[in-house]
């Protein structure tokens, strides 16, 4: 009887004990059902690709995007003008400025020069009538005048030419006084002048020449 009730118990036991072995197995996710999780790759610790040795060398302003600063320019050229110089002067300069550091030409150029102040009257519409204004100024006591016979001028009255300002005033306040309205102009001498144009960095110096200018280089 014990013997046999003895068998029962470890019955009930062992049953029991694969009662839980099998629920325990059927709670266990199936392979199709796994985690999504413990399918992933291990990426965190993925060794990233080797630099190649153009990144590797590349500066600081490339890599940020920047654009590296140009040389800086040379001096500029810039163009002077030497003179007025004579024929002599003229020479020498060429000669002077004959190096390969140089460029240099010629240029001529005219000169207006004041020389006087004119007084005059005016053309009339004759020779005649040049005549009678000739006749009235002398009666009024003006002198030193005389009928322009040929040119831009014909039939004008001459007044009398001033080299010095103060003259050519003078003379104008006196006509004025005697109710002569009388007209001046500037008389001027042109000439030509030599110069000498010159290519260079810095301001040429020659000897002799006071007159060394920046001057608009041509084309």
């Amino acid at each position: 009887m014990t013997s046999v009730l003895r068998m029962v118990v470890l019955s009930l036991v062992l049953g029991a004990l694969l009662l839980g072995v099998w629920q325990l197995r059927s709670r266990e996710p199936r392979g199709s059902e796994r985690p999504v999780a413990a399918l992933q790759p291990l990426v965190a610790n993925t060794a990233a690709p080797p630099m190649t040795a153009s990144a590797q060398t590349e500066s600081p302003a490339v890599a940020a995007g920047e654009e590296a600063p140009a040389p800086a320019d040379p001096s500029p050229v810039r163009c002077w003008r030497i003179g007025p110089l004579d024929e002599i002067a003229l020479r020498a300069a060429k000669t002077r400025f004959a190096a390969p550091e140089f460029t240099a030409a010629v240029a001529q150029e005219v000169q207006r020069d004041k020389v006087a102040d004119w007084i005059y009257l005016p053309p009339r519409p004759t020779l005649a009538a040049a005549r009678e204004e000739e006749r009235r100024l002398r009666d009024l006591g003006v002198q030193d005048l005389a009928v322009v016979t040929s040119g831009m001028m014909r039939n004008g009255l001459s007044l009398g030419v001033y080299a010095e300002a103060g003259g050519a005033l003078r003379r104008m306040a006196e006509l004025r006084s005697l109710g002569v309205e009388a007209r001046i102009e500037p008389r001027y001498r042109e000439r030509q002048r030599a110069y000498l144009r010159v290519r260079a960095v810095e301001a040429p110096r020659f000897a002799g020449v006071a007159v060394v200018r920046t001057a608009e280089c041509p084309p």
